[in-house]
């Protein structure tokens, strides 16, 4: 079971689309911002699309736990994350 509700393709999508600009979510450096330029009536919202599409993004396993997640913060835990930063040399788990 897993206590993370969202799958690794997931968070490579919010990357992806953090840089890739065809949602407007990711696209002022404010709420504010994306008001005055009315984002909202012109551009689609990320999360609109993950709502529209949650089975992608949903892992199958998960359970729901009381509490907060937490994870190391010990330096030595740090790994690189593969299947996203060498996805395409190859080497990546995707």
């Amino acid at each position: 079971a897993s206590a993370f509700e969202f799958n690794e393709y997931f968070l490579q999508h919010v990357v992806d689309q953090m840089y890739g600009c065809q949602y407007g979510t990711f696209l002022f450096n404010s709420q504010a911002d994306q008001k005055a330029a009315k984002a909202y009536e012109r551009t689609e919202s990320l999360w609109t699309d993950v709502n529209r599409n949650k089975e992608l993004f949903v892992t199958k396993t998960y359970r729901p736990v009381q509490g907060l997640l937490l994870g190391s913060f010990d330096p030595a835990a740090l790994q690189i994350w593969e299947a996203f930063h060498l996805r395409y040399t190859g080497d990546g788990a995707t």
